[in-house]
C-alpha cells in the first residue's frame, strides 16, 4: 500500500513538473538584465551589432561578421529588440526563453522514450545544472540549437513509435508528417549555430545503426526516412549553396580546426586526446575557457557524475535497442565539433547535448538495483521508507 502511495500520479506529475519548470525560469530570469553574467562580453555585443544591421535592412542567410554567424537566431533576436527595445535584456531575452524551452523538450524527448518518471528526474536535473542555465543567461545563438535539434528528435520518435505506414514501406501514412516535421526541423538547426554541422552526420550514422541493429523495422521505415531526408535537405540547401559559394565566409573555422587538421595528416593524437577530454568532463574536468563555464569545472558532481558514466556504459551495452543507440550517436556526434577543434572540451561545441545528457545519470541509478547496495542509517536517523526504490526508473 505504501509503494502504491509513492508512485506518481498524472496530477502529482504535473505539479511536480510545473515546479521544476518554475525553479528553471527563476534561475534563468532573475537578474539577467546586465547583472549576471554582469556587463556584455564581446560576443555578446557582436550579436547586437547584427542586430543594430537587421534593423537597417542588411538581410541574409550567413552574416559574415564577427567570422561568421548563422541568421535564424539573429531575427528571433531582432525581434525581441523591436518589441522590448534596444537594450541587454531585450539582447538576453530569447536566449533564457529557448533555454527553458529546453527543459520542457527534455520532458518531452526522454518521456517519449521511456517513461514519465524518467523524464521527470532528467527535466528536474536540467533545469538546475550549470551548464544549461549558463548558456540560458547569454545573448548567444548557441542555446537556439539544442531546442531546434531536440524538437525534431522528439517528432522523429513520434513517427517511429506510431503505427508502421499502411500500404507498404513507401507509403507515409498518418506518421508521415511527423518525420516530415522531423526533417524541416534538423534542417533548420542548420540556421542556428556551426555546431549544428553534426546534426545531419548523427542522422546519417543513426540510419546506419538502425540499418544493422532492426533492419527489417528500417525497410518498413523506408518511405519514412526518405521523406525525413527530403524535408530536411530543402530547408538546408539555402544555406548550403550560399556557404559552398563563398568559401571564405566561414573565418573562424581556419582558426580552430589544428586538430582536424593533424587527422587529415595522418596524426590521431589531437583527436584521441580531445576525445578523452570529452568524456573526462562530465565527472573530473571541464571547460578550461572562463568565458564559456567556471574553467574547468566537470558538468556534474561527483555523485551524479558516478550514474552519468554508470548510464554511459549501461546505454553502450544496450546499443542494439534504438532508444539506446539513438542516446550514444546523439552525444557522440554533439562532441565531434569540440573534438576536431582546440580548446577541448568546449562546452558550447558541445551543446546540442543538452536535450539528451541528463537521462545517462538517471539510467546509471539502475546500478543501485544490480549492485544491491541501498543506503542505511543508524537507529534514530530517518530511514527510507518502504517502497521508497520501486521510484527508481525501471528501463528497458
Amino acid at each position: 500500500m505504501l509503494a502504491r502511495s509513492l508512485t506518481w500520479s498524472p496530477l502529482r506529475h504535473r505539479l511536480i513538473l510545473a515546479l521544476v519548470l518554475l525553479s528553471g525560469a527563476a534561475l534563468r530570469l532573475i537578474g539577467l538584465d546586465n547583472v549576471s553574467p554582469p556587463g556584455l562580453a564581446h560576443d555578446e555585443v557582436a550579436h547586437w551589432l547584427i542586430n543594430r544591421a537587421i534593423l537597417a535592412g542588411q538581410h541574409g542567410l550567413y552574416f559574415t561578421e564577427a567570422y561568421g554567424h548563422e541568421a535564424g537566431y539573429h531575427y528571433v533576436q531582432t525581434g525581441f529588440m523591436v518589441l522590448l527595445g534596444d537594450h541587454a535584456l531585450a539582447l538576453r531575452l530569447p536566449s533564457a526563453f529557448m533555454g527553458l524551452l529546453l527543459v520542457a523538450v527534455t520532458h518531452a524527448l526522454v518521456g517519449r522514450l521511456f517513461d514519465r518518471r524518467t523524464a521527470l528526474l532528467a527535466t528536474a536535473l536540467s533545469a538546475v545544472l550549470f551548464w544549461p542555465v549558463f548558456y540560458s543567461r547569454l545573448a548567444l545563438r548557441a542555446i537556439a540549437l539544442p531546442l531546434v535539434s531536440g524538437l525534431s528528435a522528439y517528432c522523429w520518435w513520434r513517427g517511429w513509435q506510431a503505427t508502421g505506414p499502411a500500404g507498404g514501406p513507401w507509403q507515409l501514412g498518418r506518421s508521415g508528417r511527423w518525420f516530415i516535421g522531423a526533417g524541416l526541423l534538423a534542417g533548420l538547426s542548420l540556421y542556428t549555430y556551426m555546431a549544428a554541422r553534426a546534426v545531419p552526420i548523427f542522422y546519417i550514422l543513426f540510419f546506419v545503426g538502425l540499418y544493422i541493429a532492426q533492419r527489417d523495422n528500417f525497410r518498413a521505415h523506408v518511405g519514412h526516412l526518405a521523406a525525413f531526408v527530403a524535408a530536411m535537405t530543402l530547408i538546408a540547401a539555402p544555406l548550403a549553396v550560399y556557404l559552398l559559394s563563398n568559401p571564405g565566409a566561414e573565418i573562424r573555422i581556419g582558426e580552430v580546426d589544428a586538430p582536424l587538421v593533424a587527422l587529415q595528416q595522418g596524426n590521431f593524437e589531437p583527436v584521441l586526446g580531445n576525445s578523452l577530454h570529452f568524456l573526462a568532463m562530465f565527472g573530473l574536468e571541464g571547460d578550461p575557457l572562463w568565458r564559456q563555464n567556471v574553467a574547468f569545472l566537470p558538468v556534474f558532481e561527483p555523485l551524479v557524475a558516478f550514474f552519468f558514466y554508470a548510464g554511459l556504459l549501461l546505454t553502450l551495452k544496450r546499443w542494439r535497442q534504438p532508444v539506446y543507440l539513438f542516446l550514444i550517436l546523439w552525444l557522440f556526434s554533439s562532441a565531434l565539433p569540440s573534438i576536431v577543434t582546440i580548446d577541448a572540451p568546449s562546452s558550447i561545441r558541445i551543446i546540442n547535448a543538452l536535450p539528451i545528457v541528463t537521462v545517462f545519470p538517471v539510467i546509471g541509478l539502475q546500478v543501485i538495483h544490480f549492485l544491491g547496495v541501498y543506503p542505511q542509517f543508524p537507529q534514530g536517523y530517518p530511514q527510507f521508507p518502504a517502497g521508497y526504490y520501486s521510484l527508481l526508473p525501471s528501463l528497458p
